[in-house]
């Protein structure tokens, strides 16, 4: 809705501007994101509402110009990538929190914060991972349902990706890397190859 003055002069409004900052595990380049990607398809409504928002990675490595810019945000993409090296490697939360408030400097304004917050922090990454290994799983039943799915509706394909692995064995493919770049999967490639279950 438009605000309009008496005499129907429109008013200017300040412009606004929307960003997301990325800082999931995916590696993900910036870019634009809009709102109508998230309304459904094939709906005969149209939508009155039109959104773009610039996802910035704010990751370790990403953005430097950003970051030079903007000292917390720095900070808390050096804490998060301490965090998630510790956890990766111990699966211990407190380790992992301690080592990520001990890699910012003591002068860092997001440290006191981080300290203060520490449960509802530790909370959040236990909720990524749990989240990424829910998604892991239901990445995998897809998998197997898509391989059960592919075996009974794509026999002929199969036999077809296998005769061509065959001959690319035949004609001096060694690694998985020589399959997949001529259009074989990576699980008919290490089937070939004898790696299957390794």
């Amino acid at each position: 809705m438009f605000h309009l003055r008496p005499g129907r002069k429109l008013i200017q409004l300040p412009i606004p501007k929307f960003a997301v900052f990325y800082n999931g595990i995916e590696e993900i380049s910036d870019r634009v994101l809009q709102l109508s990607d998230s309304f459904p398809e094939n709906v005969d409504v149209q939508s009155d509402l039109s959104l773009s928002v610039k996802m910035y990675n704010i990751n370790y490595g990403h953005n430097k110009k950003l970051m030079d810019a903007c000292r917390p945000l720095s900070d808390y993409s050096l804490f998060i990538k301490a965090v998630r090296q510790v956890y990766n490697e111990t699966r211990d939360m407190d380790t992992a929190f301690d080592h990520g408030i001990n890699s910012l400097k003591n002068d860092s304004r997001i440290r006191q914060f981080l300290l203060g917050q520490k449960a509802e922090v530790t909370d959040m990454f236990l909720t990524e991972y749990n989240e990424e290994e829910t998604m892991n799983m239901f990445k995998e039943e897809a998998r197997e349902e898509g391989l059960a799915e592919g075996r009974a509706e794509g026999r002929a394909e199969g036999r077809a990706e296998y005769k061509k692995a065959l001959s690319l064995l035949r004609n001096g493919a060694s690694s998985v890397e020589d399959f997949t770049s001529q259009g074989i999967s990576e699980e008919v490639a290490k089937d070939v190859l004898g790696l299957e279950g390794n």
